[in-house]
Formats: C-alpha cells, structure tokens, sequence
C-alpha cells in the first residue's frame, strides 16, 4: 500500500474495473519486475488501453480530459520520444538490435494513435468507448493469453523460434480487433490504435529477416497472477534473448 492508502494494480484475472477504478485491495501478487528495467516498464504500460482491466473515460467530461491530456504530452516535444532516449542510455544491456527497435516506436505517426478519439466527432467516440468498454474483460485474458505465451520463449529449455513469437504477436493483434463487434468504426480504431504493436513485429522482420509464422493459437494463461502487464514489454525481452 501507498501511504495514502491506495493499493497498487494486483495482476490478477478475476480483478474487477471496479477495484482498479477506485485502488482498492485485491487478491493475488502484484505485478513484480527487475528493478533496472522497471522505468521501461511504466513508460510502456502508460500507453496500452486495452487488456488492462481498466475502462476508458466514457463521458463528454471524461473524454475531453483524456484527449487534452495526450494532446499536451503529444506537443510536449514528444514526451514519449523523449523519455525512451534518455531511458534507453541507461538501458546498456539491451541489445542494439532490440534497442534500435524500441526507438522505432517513437517515430512522429506514434502519437497519432492515442489522439485518434480525439479527432473524430464526440457522439462517435462514445459509442467506440462503449463497445470496447464492454470488451475490457476478454481483452485483458487474450492479452494475458499472449504474454503468457510469449514468456514461454524465456524458459531455460525453450525451443521457442522468433518467427513462431512474432506469429503470437501478430496473433493477439487480430483477435484483439476481432473480438469487437464490427459496428460503429470499433473493430477499425482497435486496429488502428495498435498499429504501433503492429509496426514493431514490422520493425523486427526488417531487421533479423526473420518472417512470423504464417498461424498459430495463443495457450491459454490459466495462473492468477501474471509477472508483466505489458505485452510490449515481454515482447522486448524475448527479443533480447532470440536475437543474436
């Protein structure tokens, strides 16, 4: 607990929009991880809306704050850009490979798809709110799905490939739109606003040659609790350990 008595988000599948919404106490771990890669983490994690439990502002209210908020970091000299170089100078035990593609994230275009609600006429942007809002628990398990996965790639004995890890990348990508209905432009923002996961798996064939496997299931995550919340993140650490 923090000392104003708030709880920090317990990675834990059956947490509720509620206990995350208003900090209270839950069951399960928290969210553990190495200590010199936590600034990574946070930077990370305050980017990816979906599977994180927690609902996105719903209201005319609620919206415009969300959308001037991202619009200042946005003008901000690219706040986002800015904290990844000069985290990533402390960051000397990533591979320059991997490096170069964390770097590729924080091209101009990335901040476009945290404005793209705020673009669009705001009795539309409540109805895409609503479906994923009512999508946020599905969302949460395929992404815990895939980082599960993923995190299989680490395991001492793994025969994981990197093509078959791009393939589960790739993969929570198309279900995640596909589990939205395909109604009110939902189904193409989902899309759009994780084009920036879309572009690493990119980034990442251009660089090792490497192609993603052409298909593959995610395994379902059946622990309570989970060591990552970001599947960016995980993403970055098996890429630290399959490329050379």
């Amino acid at each position: 607990a923090f000392a104003d008595g708030t709880h920090d988000l317990v990675c834990s599948v059956d947490d509720s929009a509620a206990q995350i919404k208003y900090n209270l106490p839950a069951v399960g771990g928290v969210c553990n991880a190495n200590e010199e890669a936590q600034w990574l983490i946070d930077l990370i994690d305050k980017y990816e809306i979906f599977g994180t439990g927690r609902p996105l502002p719903a209201t005319e209210e609620t919206i415009k704050a969300y959308c001037d908020n991202v619009l200042k970091e946005s003008e901000s000299n690219h706040q986002f850009a800015n904290d990844l170089h000069v985290g990533l100078k402390n960051a000397a035990s990533l591979k320059p490979a991997v490096r170069e593609i964390i770097i590729a994230a924080s091209r101009p275009d990335f901040y476009e798809r945290f404005l793209l609600l705020c673009k669009i006429d705001v009795g539309k942007a409540k109805k895409i709110i609503k479906r994923v809002n009512a999508r946020m628990h599905e969302t949460k398990q395929i992404k815990w799905d895939a980082i599960g996965h993923m995190l299989e790639a680490l395991e001492p004995d793994s025969k994981m490939s990197l093509s078959h890890v791009l393939c589960i990348a790739r993969t929570y990508i198309t279900i995640t739109a596909l589990i939205h209905e395909d109604k009110d432009g939902v189904r193409e923002y989902v899309r759009n606003r994780l084009r920036y996961f879309q572009n690493d798996i990119e980034k990442v064939e251009e660089i090792t040659k490497v192609r993603a496997d052409w298909d593959c299931e995610l395994h379902e995550y059946k622990k309570p609790t989970i060591p990552y919340k970001s599947a960016s993140y995980v993403l970055i650490k098996v890429l630290d350990k399959l490329i050379p």
